[in-house]
């Protein structure tokens, strides 16, 4: 059985999250989209990733305030979060840093982060020098990645998702192999004791420390 790889993206209402997911799994870009309620989710399966086969889950949260909390819970367990922001919307540029709070309040340390600039086919005063310039002033637990995407001209996007996977990968197996070496490790002698004598007492009807 595959591991399993989840994604999530987040962002403001109208950030481009849903043309940017249509644009990667579809190859297609639609003017208008209907503003994503709650959550989406869909699933690839056999997706090779640095050499191994993985299933691909991406989930599509909602902006709006009301969805918080689902939101929240979509974020668990998720190895990659991909923060969107509208490159010509100044309003949805300067939400970045709550919503990168929102990510390192609610989620892993472990998780990994790509902040994903959408509809650079629109009109923008940002330059990419700038937006990273900008990057490490934002309060942030790890070095952050930028990524300039167009759902329009899929410009960017095979990058950005490539990118997501592999970093998906690589926290993946390592927390695998965390996991791995915690259940390899015999336990010492001093446990060993503790526990048959807690046990001893257990059974004399004695159920003191």
């Amino acid at each position: 059985m595959n591991e399993t790889l989840k994604l999530v993206l987040v962002g403001q209402q109208g950030a481009g999250k849903t043309s940017l997911l249509q644009s990667h799994r579809q190859q297609e870009f639609r003017a208008h989209n209907a503003a994503t309620v709650a959550v989406d989710y869909s699933t690839v399966k056999n997706v090779e990733v640095n050499g191994q086969l993985f299933d691909i889950s991406i989930w599509d949260t909602a902006g709006q305030e009301r969805f918080r909390s689902i939101t929240r819970m979509s974020l668990q367990n998720t190895n990659v979060a991909i923060l969107c922001f509208d490159l010509s919307d100044p309003d949805s540029y300067r939400h970045t840093q709550g919503w990168l709070d929102f990510l390192q309040v609610n989620c892993s340390p472990d998780m990994g982060i790509i902040i994903v600039g959408t509809k650079m086919d629109l009109p923008t005063f940002y330059v990419k020098e700038d937006l990273q310039k900008y990057l490490l002033t934002l309060n942030s637990q790890k070095q952050l990645k930028l990524f300039l995407t167009s759902a329009k001209t899929s410009e960017g996007i095979a990058e950005t998702f490539q990118y997501a996977y592999e970093q998906g990968a690589k926290i993946k197996m390592k927390a695998l192999q965390i996991d791995k070496s915690i259940l390899l490790v015999p336990p010492n002698k001093q446990s060993i004791q503790k526990t048959q004598s807690y046990r001893k007492k257990y059974f004399q009807g004695c159920y003191c420390c």
